[in-house]
């Protein structure tokens, strides 16, 4: 059976202070990432749905730049989720989408996304057998302004059926969830054949990811399978997470922060994407990067060359693993 790995790209250090927790499921093995940051990274705070400026008058935007040592395999959000579940598409893709819940990573607890419960709603039994009923937080919207509405999520879920996808999407969707059922613009009710665990309910179907239904359900309509799916092409993709991918060149990767989604100070975020660590740690160095991240930790060498230099500090990262 594989070892599901929850990991959190969004909330935390390795975006500075992002304030919503996407989650990424993974089935990888690997250490807790090492983050290597210069100067203090900015504070968490909970979602918001109101809109802030990216900059006010006098100051100026705040970009951030990431040094990553391995490109995206795949710009494709589904594809990600159940195939390629990379340490470097995680952090680059998982914080475009959202979920019910987010895991907060200073305190390990769920934080309410898209629900309007906290914690979350417990499972009931009746005649017709065991459900959730969770409160939608209306006033979210997806990057092109488009509301985030429960029928995205009964897409999402409708579509891992119909296509059998595998991977992470089964895993956040497991086969005890009957039915998704958009009762209402502001509920949604998930039905079981039996009473949901933990793993379950709220740690797989509270944490799945949501996709836009008014982006992808033509195509799905036409995809005959999962494979048809993964290789259609993503440009049109939207973000309903804190980031959104707004440019591709080269190797590099720039995403502007929503602040709808997130109390960040951060405005932008760049990955730079290097071929090699020495590399890294001379952008680092040299002050072209704020931080490198690394899933497999840095090499002996390196580290030991980084924590020489003035104003670089070398930190075990929390950020990624739950």
């Amino acid at each position: 059976m594989r070892d599901i790995t929850f990991r959190t790209i969004g909330a935390t250090a390795v975006l500075v202070g992002l304030a919503l927790a996407a989650l990424s499921q993974t089935w990888s093995n690997e250490p807790a990432p090492v983050e290597i940051v210069t100067g203090s990274t900015a504070a968490t705070s909970s979602p918001t749905t109101e809109p802030r400026p990216t900059s006010t008058a006098g100051i100026t935007p705040f970009e951030y730049r990431i040094g990553l040592l391995s490109d995206v395999t795949t710009d494709n959000f589904w594809t990600y989720y159940g195939k390629e579940p990379t340490s470097w598409n995680a952090y680059v893709l998982g914080a475009t989408k959202p979920a019910l819940y987010g895991i907060d990573p200073a305190t390990n607890t769920l934080i309410a996304d898209l629900s309007d419960s906290t914690p979350p709603p417990e499972p009931t039994w009746d005649a017709n057998g065991w459900h959730v009923w969770i409160p939608w937080k209306e006033g979210l919207y997806w990057s092109d302004g488009s509301p985030i509405t429960p029928e995205d999520m009964v897409f999402t879920f409708d579509t891992v059926r119909r296509l059998h996808l595998g991977g992470a999407w089964l895993d956040s969707y497991p086969p005890n969830a009957t039915a998704m059922i958009a009762e209402t613009s502001d509920r949604i009710r998930i039905d079981f054949d039996h009473r949901p665990g933990l793993g379950e309910w709220p740690f797989a179907l509270g944490l799945a990811p949501v996709m836009p239904s008014h982006v992808w359900l033509s195509v799905v309509e036409q995809s005959a399978s999962a494979a048809e799916l993964m290789t259609a092409d993503a440009s049109a993709d939207v973000s309903g997470g804190p980031l959104d991918i707004i440019e591709r060149t080269g190797s590099r990767i720039v995403a502007s922060v929503d602040h709808r989604r997130s109390d960040s100070m951060v405005d932008t975020v760049v990955f730079e994407i290097f071929d090699t660590e020495a590399e890294a740690a001379d952008a680092l160095a040299a002050g072209d990067i704020d931080t490198i991240l690394n899933p497999r930790g840095l090499s002996s060498q390196v580290a030991e060359r980084l924590s020489s230099v003035d104003g670089v500090s070398i930190e075990r990262s929390p950020s990624n693993s739950v």
